[in-house]
């Protein structure tokens, strides 16, 4: 059978060819975009501290767009996230903003620990007058001129300037930890590779009600930044200056700056900067590469790893995620001595020294094994009630039942090997339970209603937005929302032999002691929660 098509419907299909071609394309091209279009996501969770690894609360973390809080033990989780390479902000009260490059694999889970450096220098000039803010010992600060202040919006201020400084010693490991990025940069003619840090710092200005001010377009402002003492012998005398993009999340060349002895005999990188944010004195060299496979005792793979070389003769990391397959190819300086470190949820591994090979090339050092977590389970809420519980029940390897929650947060490196990160009694959390090992028996894993605990008629347990999220060998099997049923207890699933079998119902229990109390034995008294 032939078909005749009229003029009219052959242009017809070619526009419609000409517009869905191309769109076509796109798709195609696009990550994250399978399974008929739906996006393919991943999740991310992690905790943040200063650095000296004390835990920061009320960290607001972006990814996205998606933002939430870490707990009072720093703790945090963000579900949904498409899959890819991304940027996570992190701003806080008292610190300077940070970001950090991570990779999102559909169905795994990434986990962070994150570092800020806090703010140790504080002044402030007038912005008609102009003046310096400097360190108490003289090491490091700015320079503002008179009248080189602008607000938001570009437009001339006149009144306090306030100045917030965070000097960063690139010769001190959690210093370095703080950076923004993955150390990844351009210079002036547009040639990429990775940063060795000479000194750091970050500069935010603003008004007396907190808004951002800074220099105003076509003008400059001075900027002391402090050179470690170990490294003032090998500092070049003038090195490039680099600011962050905070958009593409690297480091970017801008102007330079000139070694200089102060007057009180110490060293420091001397220049002029057109805006104020985070400047690094910087050497740019072009990497050499690391590969490798992050795997289990059992030599499966552990994807979504966080990897870091870290440099051992130079001032300098690399870092990247670890692929579904658990390898990974991370940047180095070439020649150089490196420790490689692996990080997976609450399991680490260190490589000893490694030498690094020439610029360009790559080295195989073969597999770094960590105990990577079987089972997490990640517990998140609303603002009410302030104080949801979990609770996790199972078999202990040498007979009889281990109960971790509040009061017996267990362990990952002995019995039980399951362990609670934090209890979280200011609302939202989240609460995470993660489990290295597991043996014959049935787990169980339920949510308690601490605050109502001794209501007869309770729904806020059912109005909390409480939401469970399961993970088995790092992916997202099952998420859980709470049932709409009054109740204070929330017993959500139990585990066995690598299944999750869904429970999820609602009752009431009053003492915390009592959860899954049938699965338990031996339990003594509770003291009072704090």
């Amino acid at each position: 059978m032939t078909t005749h098509h009229s003029k009219h419907h052959l242009k017809t299909i070619r526009q419609l060819l000409l517009t869905l071609v191309p769109l076509l394309l796109l798709l195609t091209a696009c990550p994250g975009m399978e399974n008929g279009g739906e996006p393919s996501t991943g999740s991310v969770s992690g905790r943040v501290v200063d650095t000296d690894g004390n835990d920061i609360s009320s960290v607001t973390v972006n990814i996205n767009g998606n933002e939430v809080q870490s707990n009072e033990q720093g703790f945090y989780s963000i579900s949904g996230v498409s899959v890819g390479s991304k940027l996570a902000t992190f701003s806080a009260s008292g610190f300077a903003t940070t970001q950090e490059r991570f990779e999102v694999i559909e169905d795994r889970s990434s986990f962070l620990e994150t570092v800020m450096l806090a703010v140790d220098v504080q002044g402030s000039v007038d912005a008609a007058a102009g003046g310096e803010v400097f360190s108490s010992d003289g090491r490091g600060g700015v320079r503002i001129d008179a009248n080189t202040v602008v607000d938001e919006n570009g437009n001339a201020y006149s009144g306090t300037v306030n100045v917030d400084i965070a000097m960063l010693d690139p010769s001190n490991p959690s210093d370095l930890d703080s950076f923004p990025g993955d150390f990844s940069a351009r210079d002036q003619n547009d040639q990429e590779g990775s940063l060795e840090s000479f000194g750091a710092m970050n500069v935010e200005l603003s008004d007396d009600n907190g808004n951002a001010l800074d220099i105003a377009s076509g003008e400059t402002s001075g900027i002391t930044i402090p050179i470690p003492p170990a490294d003032v012998d090998r500092a070049p005398d003038t090195i490039p200056l680099f600011s962050y993009d905070t958009e593409q999340g690297v480091w970017v060349e801008e102007s330079s700056a000139t070694k200089t002895q102060l007057s009180n005999g110490s060293f420091a990188y001397v220049g002029l900067v057109d805006s104020y944010s985070w400047w690094n004195a910087d050497v740019l060299y072009e990497q050499s590469f690391l590969t490798g496979r992050v795997v289990t005792s059992n030599g499966d793979p552990v994807p979504g790893a966080r990897v870091k070389s870290r440099g051992q003769d130079y001032n300098g990391l690399g870092e990247t995620t670890s692929q579904s397959d658990g390898t990974f190819r991370v940047p180095a300086r070439p020649n150089s001595e490196v420790v490689v470190e692996a990080t997976a949820g609450a399991g680490t591994a260190t490589t000893n020294t490694i030498n690094t090979p020439g610029e360009g090339e790559e080295t195989d050092i073969g597999d770094i094994v960590i105990e990577a977590p079987v089972l997490q389970i990640s517990l998140s809420w609303g603002e009410t009630p302030s104080d949801l519980d979990s609770h996790f029940t199972g078999p202990l390897e040498a007979g009889g039942r281990f109960h971790v929650y509040y009061v017996n947060q267990g362990s990952l490196s002995q019995s039980p090997y399951a362990q609670l990160d934090t209890d979280d009694t200011t609302s939202f959390g989240p609460e995470v339970i993660t489990v290295t090992r597991v043996f014959n028996g049935v787990y169980r894993y339920s949510v308690h209603d601490f605050s109502n605990r001794n209501a007869s008629q309770s729904r806020a347990l059912a109005e909390s937005g409480a939401t469970v999220e399961v993970r088995v060998d790092g992916v997202v099997v099952d998420t859980y929302n709470v049932p709409d049923q009054e109740g204070t207890l929330w017993t959500v699933f139990d585990f066995e032999n690598g299944n999750v079998t869904p429970i999820d119902t609602v009752s009431y229990e009053a003492p915390p002691a009592d959860v899954n109390a049938s699965a338990l034995q031996g339990l003594q008294a509770l003291p009072a929660k704090r």
